[in-house]
């Protein structure tokens, strides 16, 4: 089932063609997938606490969300007026808010985000400790507006079946 905020339709007046961006903020996807060639695919959202709702005043901190070198805030969504926004101030160039996850070798993972940036900033995937695991890192749009980046992963065969990593890494 899903739960759509926002469907905007466009075509400027020049085209064809006709875009349409829909805004979903709740999916629940059954796993059991069947006929896709990859492999083990997980249809469930890994990430933990992802539409930020969970906040402690006290600590300042999201629930399941790390912050090093950085504060972070609890707003509102300026589009919608009803979702939680996590705001990350950077108190030192080495800035990091993640998630870890236990993820699987040989499964095919896809990370959607959507941030809005108004410094230099990067999202990516890395290892436990921080060092970047690929050189698909995304640089975020520094303009104050909202985009959605996007990254397909697989993590290799490796003596583990299991790696401990930061999904996302934002910097």
């Amino acid at each position: 089932s899903l739960r759509i905020d926002a469907i905007e339709i466009m075509r400027p007046p020049e085209a064809n063609t006709v875009f349409a961006n829909i805004e979903v903020t709740r999916t629940v996807v059954d796993n059991k997938l069947e006929g896709v060639p990859l492999g083990p695919i997980i249809g469930e959202n890994l990430a933990r606490n992802p539409g930020f709702d969970e906040w402690d005043e006290t600590s300042r901190q999201f629930a399941e969300w790390i912050k090093e070198n950085c504060e972070v805030s609890l707003m509102k969504n300026a589009e919608t007026g009803e979702s939680s926004v996590l705001h990350a101030q950077a108190l030192e160039a080495n800035a990091h808010v993640y998630q870890t996850q236990e993820l699987e070798s040989n499964v095919v993972y896809e990370l959607l985000f959507d941030a809005a940036a108004t410094g230099e900033g990067n999202v990516g995937i890395s290892s436990e400790d921080g060092s970047p695991l690929f050189d698909g890192s995304q640089p975020l749009e520094n303009d104050g507006q909202f985009y959605r980046y996007q990254m397909k992963f697989s993590l290799p065969q490796s003596t583990s079946q299991t790696t401990m990593l930061r999904v996302p890494d934002i910097t």
